[in-house]
């Protein structure tokens, strides 16, 4: 019988290592994932996302990435396994109700350490995205030090067009030809990235926040004109934009996006025509022929 309980804590302890080894790995992808999404464009970690961790780790009794767990080990980060709750003199239920409610209480803070944790890497992200813009005397310097900066943090070539994008364009972005001066610029970072059309897409959700959100008194109206800047200068393709305008905004930004995709129908619409107008020109050659 002594070594049957030896070996269910065995398995317990290895179950409970496997499960923190497992929550920690999640919550750091999770880290690295949230950069320029949350801050720039609709692909950000979702507070349903964070809840439903935070539930599980709690459940499990495993701390946030980085969290202290409590026990003086100096392993802080890996959580020991959640203790048993305590009897209970009253109803049977009464016991998984009350430990029910202390993971909720846990979870909820640890969705709040989490939150706040991101905030402060994005923060700290966007502070050297803005100092090495200041600092770089050439393109060259600009784009190394940027890539340095994207393995440095563990983020991607597409969070960092985000980030950068943030950092050059302002309210101003049509009056002083913001998109012509930033084109080298941009064209280096797309290259970086795995798809130019993934990147195409983040500077698509980049001008939602732009013209929706950051600067909408000022530029929701032109909406069209930031866009087509970008569709003139080759940042942004033609297939993109489309694509982009047909997709039906989702998520927690879906307000902004709705709005800034209601103000780009006059662009939206000058492109389809263009194309149909490309496609009879196109009939009509093979007619001749």
């Amino acid at each position: 019988a002594a070594a049957e309980v030896m070996r269910a804590h065995a398995s317990h302890a290895a179950c409970a290592g496997w499960l923190a080894h497992a929550m920690n790995a999640a919550l750091t992808t999770m880290k690295h994932a949230n950069t320029a999404y949350q801050r720039h464009h609709g692909h950000s970690l979702r507070r349903a996302n964070l809840r439903n961790l935070a539930m599980a780790a709690g459940r499990a009794g495993v701390a946030p990435v980085g969290a202290s767990d409590g026990d003086g080990d100096g392993d802080d980060g890996a959580a020991d396994a959640a203790p048993p709750p305590a009897p209970s003199n009253g109803a049977p239920g009464d016991a998984g109700k009350s430990f029910a409610a202390m993971s909720l209480a846990s979870s909820a803070k640890q969705e709040e350490e989490l939150e706040k944790q991101l905030e402060e890497d994005r923060k700290a992200l966007a502070a050297k995205v803005e100092a090495i813009l200041e600092e770089a005397e050439t393109l060259d310097q600009t784009v190394n030090a940027l890539e340095a900066l994207k393995d440095e943090m563990g983020v991607g070539a597409e969070d960092l067009v985000g980030f950068v994008f943030e950092s050059v364009f302002t309210e101003d972005i049509l009056k002083d030809d913001e998109v012509k001066a930033s084109k080298p610029l941009f064209e280096r970072l797309q290259k970086l990235c795995a798809k130019r059309k993934t990147a195409q897409t983040v500077l698509l959700v980049c001008i939602e926040g732009l013209c929706g959100e950051r600067y909408e008194e000022e530029l929701l109206k032109r909406t069209p004109h930031v866009l087509k800047a970008f569709y003139d200068h080759d940042l942004i393709e033609e297939e993109a934009i489309l694509k982009w305008a047909d997709k039906k905004p989702k998520g927690e930004k879906k307000e902004v996006g709705k709005k800034v995709k209601k103000a780009a129908e006059p662009f939206v619409t000058w492109l389809k025509e263009a194309e149909e107008d490309d496609d009879d020109d196109d009939d009509d050659d093979d007619d001749d022929e």
